[in-house]
């Protein structure tokens, strides 16, 4: 879990989390994974929706914690799953939270140690709290300033992907083609005539050679907002409840959205990556381009039930850049 506890909270100093207000079930899985670790010595309700809540706690013996308490179980297995691979695996290892407790009840929970650091989404607003314009920081002197942050996340997304996964039996490229079609229909209602168009065309992708490799423990939400930035400690990632096996591009295909107007910070979180592949390269390829358009889609189909207007016009510059990229390799260099 990122950052202090004030940083991302609604601050809300509690004895326990049923004082906080926090409702059943879920105060009660929290109170039980807490008692499994020992006692108590502060406790902070730092976010709180209908099935789900985190909870940072201060516990004698043990330091911060980070206790997730959900009723959405799927979601909570996969981040148990993803941290324990991880931790399983060989150096290098990427720096993620640690595993200390887990609850089973009306509602789960899970205990880890808790991130030392600050949001890198924070890093990216001013003091004030107003949001940056993405355009002026990816021409700014801030993006030299973050460009190190952004490599040392591309860094940990590789050794993120050295993790063990299970096998899957049914080949990535069906699993994409399902995901096209599945995605491509949620979508479709809310998608222009042109848009539509695209999204047909980008089937043609499938046949890419860069397609054709394994599956790789993808965090799927690789953001800013999950990453979480000491000086000392360097980066660490957090919240790992979409992890599963997937193409290894899917978590770069997810940060291109979230971050198509910093096109700085982008090629530094590539270089991090994989320092051998041009970013220039990597938007050029047809496998990547068809990710881009998967990602874009779900995300347009999302913003139908939640509404996140600015998620889905980013979205939409995605699909409309990289759905011609789909059809026919492109050359030259951006």
């Amino acid at each position: 879990m990122a950052g202090g506890p004030d940083e991302i909270a609604q601050p809300h100093t509690v004895s326990s989390a049923a004082a906080g207000g926090l409702a059943l079930p879920l105060s009660d899985a929290v109170d039980a994974a807490l008692a499994q670790l020992g006692v108590a010595q502060a406790t902070r309700l730092v976010r709180a929706r209908a099935n789900t809540a985190l909870v940072w706690a201060r516990v004698a013996g043990v330091g911060e914690v980070a206790v997730r308490a959900t009723t959405q179980r799927a979601k909570l297995a996969r981040e148990r799953a993803a941290l324990e691979s991880v931790a399983a695996g060989a150096p290098p290892v990427a720096r993620v939270p640690r595993v200390i407790a887990r609850v089973s009840g009306a509602a789960d929970a899970l205990a880890t140690t808790w991130l030392p650091g600050r949001c890198v989404a924070a890093l990216l607003t001013p003091s004030e709290g107003s949001p940056v314009e993405a355009s002026s920081v990816g021409a700014s002197p801030d993006a030299d300033r973050l460009a190190p942050i952004f490599e040392a996340a591309g860094v940990q997304l590789r050794a993120l992907h050295g993790a063990a996964v299970p096998p899957d039996a049914l080949p990535l490229r069906d699993a994409l083609a399902q995901r096209l079609e599945r995605w491509g229909a949620a979508a479709g209602p809310r998608l222009d005539a042109d848009e539509r168009g695209l999204v047909s065309q980008a089937a043609a992708a499938l046949d890419a050679p860069s397609l054709d490799v394994d599956r790789v423990l993808a965090h799927r939400d690789y953001v800013p907002r999950n990453w979480v930035w000491d000086a000392d400690a360097g980066l660490g990632v957090v919240d790992f409840e979409h992890a599963r096996p997937d193409h290894p591009w899917v978590d770069l295909a997810r940060a291109f959205e979230e971050l198509d107007s910093t096109p700085r910070l982008v090629d530094a979180l590539v270089a991090g990556y994989a320092p051998q592949l041009p970013p220039h390269a990597l938007r050029a390829d047809r496998g990547f381009a068809l990710l881009r358009v998967l990602h874009a889609l779900g995300t347009i189909a999302r913003a139908g039930v939640g509404g996140d207007a600015v998620a889905e016009q980013r979205a939409r510059r995605s699909l409309r850049e990289a759905g011609p990229r789909a059809v026919a390799q492109v050359t030259r260099q951006d």
